[in-house]
């Protein structure tokens, strides 16, 4: 323990020993300045490459208070924007496999493993309202209200089609209600109204 303090007290003189001996490069200013006898006349300086003049700096005019001009508004818009196509992941098969095989859990009762199912079908496909849409209703099934509505708010993101809009919050609504909030209820129940009508 001695030796290594001392390995570091070393370290620590011998960077400032280092910072100490560096010295500012020399550059060559011209003659040396003669000496100055009274009644005699001053050569004019000579200015040398190296030395820089330093003019002074104007102050800003001092003008009156404005009031900031309104924010200018961007030269797109969004309908110039070109319209990005998400992987919903139909066109996945393995997709349709896990949903099946998370549904069979499900009906088997056997819920832990139907989430697990679950996640992987969300990391397969994560901009899919489906696997969302199913883990809402397994949510439901397991009475993990806040879970449930979390879960079909996430496939409100990725939602398509109507019917899975109307379905998802259709699950929102049944999760509002079993938690008491029946105001909330009514309002999903609504949203998934106006997602199902033609």
């Amino acid at each position: 323990m001695r030796k290594w303090l001392q390995g570091v007290l070393w370290g620590v003189v011998l960077a400032l020993a280092g910072c100490a001996v560096q010295q500012a490069p020399v550059t060559q200013r011209g003659p040396a300045p003669a000496k100055i006898t009274s009644g005699a006349q001053l050569p004019s300086p000579i200015i040398s490459p190296e030395v820089h003049q330093h003019r002074p700096v104007p102050a800003p005019p001092v003008s009156q208070p404005t009031t900031p001009a309104p924010p200018v508004a961007p030269a797109y818009t969004w309908a110039s924007q070109p319209q990005v196509r998400l992987a919903d992941g139909s066109t996945i098969p393995v997709l349709a496999s896990l949903l099946k095989r998370a549904q069979t859990y499900q009906y088997q009762g056997k819920w832990y493993k139907a989430a697990h199912v679950l996640e992987q079908a969300v990391r397969v496909a994560p901009q899919s309202a489906l696997p969302y849409l199913r883990f809402g209703q397994l949510r439901l099934a397991q009475k993990q209200y806040a879970s449930a509505a979390n879960m079909a708010r996430r496939g409100l993101l990725f939602a398509r089609l109507a019917q899975d809009r109307g379905q998802l919050w259709q699950v929102i609504a049944q999760a509002y209600r079993a938690q008491g909030q029946l105001t909330l209820a009514r309002q999903a129940e609504a949203e998934s109204q106006r997602a199902l009508k033609p």
